[in-house]
């Protein structure tokens, strides 16, 4: 959902609902935001249960963040690397992600706000 959210924005802006950025501030910059995240988002979506479905979205998301630094917001890199350490709990552990991914996401979230 956090994914769809920038498409969403475009979306209701290109039907007059509102301003720019009021739902996601982030920008649908590239042709493959169309043409690579959006059905991936989608493929994901219409196969919850598929591991690799969700890690490959993620995987292209994490992708997306990198390619906005330097021009990042601290917040945007922590989510960068949350996503990472998802994507490395999907491909590790393909059985129980949530074990693997949860500690790793505990930890960020403390760094964080450390």
């Amino acid at each position: 959902v956090h994914q769809l959210a920038p498409f969403v924005d475009v979306a209701l802006r290109a039907a007059g609902l509102y301003g720019q950025g009021l739902l996601d501030h982030r920008p649908v910059r590239a042709a493959g935001d169309w043409s690579v995240r959006l059905p991936l988002i989608i493929a994901a979506a219409l196969l919850p249960r598929s591991t690799a479905a969700l890690a490959v979205a993620h995987l292209a998301n994490v992708a997306y963040w990198f390619s906005a630094l330097p021009q990042a917001w601290d917040h945007e890199c922590w989510a960068a690397l949350v996503e990472t350490a998802f994507v490395a709990a999907a491909v590790v552990s393909r059985r129980d992600v949530a074990a693997t991914f949860l500690p790793a996401a505990r930890a960020a979230t403390a760094a964080a706000y450390a």
